[in-house]
């Protein structure tokens, strides 16, 4: 039986969203203002101005901007609620001149970071930002300040990659899959 299933299965009913609902409040009172006071706007994600129910689940918080000289520093907090509540923080750039998305011209004004030509995620481990390693009845809901307090401390991380372009040991990526290239690098060749 799927990871899936079975985690739905062991946590009790309304558990589960009352978890979801813990740690997207505590990301939104510790992570979202961290990222205000480093000069990212909170907005709606271009790709989706009218979100699904479903995308109000995994991407409640929109996107979030910061206006760099030829580009847009762009951040998106993103939670798993099919497994174990998990969030993750993922980054890109949205340069001005936008991008070439399967062959097409994409412009800036629509990027998100699934866009993005550079894409990164900042994370403990290489999967997310996990409060709880098993499944109930081990669940501690004293668990979700300590991660979201660990991510904002990895904060540096990220604006260290959009200010430098270093790669910290806690983020993942690299660059978009064949599929983006920028719009300039494609008029090069």
């Amino acid at each position: 039986m799927p990871m899936i299933w079975l985690s739905k299965l062991l946590i009790p009913e309304g558990r589960s969203e009352r978890l979801y609902r813990d740690l997207r409040d505590t990301v939104k009172a510790e992570i979202i203002p961290a990222l205000e006071q480093a000069g990212f706007a909170q907005g709606e994600n271009p790709m989706c101005p009218k979100p699904s129910a479903r995308t109000k689940v995994y991407n409640p918080h929109g996107l979030f901007r910061r206006g760099r000289a030829g580009h847009d520093d762009l951040i998106e907090i993103v939670y798993d609620d099919w497994s174990y509540p998990e969030f993750y923080l993922i980054l890109g750039v949205a340069p001005y001149e936008g991008v070439i998305v399967w062959g097409k011209p994409f412009p800036y004004e629509r990027m998100g970071t699934s866009e993005s030509p550079e894409l990164f995620s900042l994370s403990s481990s290489v999967r997310s930002f996990r409060p709880f390693l098993l499944l109930w009845p081990f669940q501690d809901e004293r668990n979700i300040p300590r991660v979201v307090d660990h991510a904002v401390k990895l904060l540096p991380q990220v604006f260290d990659w959009f200010d430098n372009g270093v790669v910290g040991p806690n983020l993942f990526g690299g660059r978009n899959d064949d599929s983006v290239d920028r719009a300039l690098d494609d008029t090069k060749s």
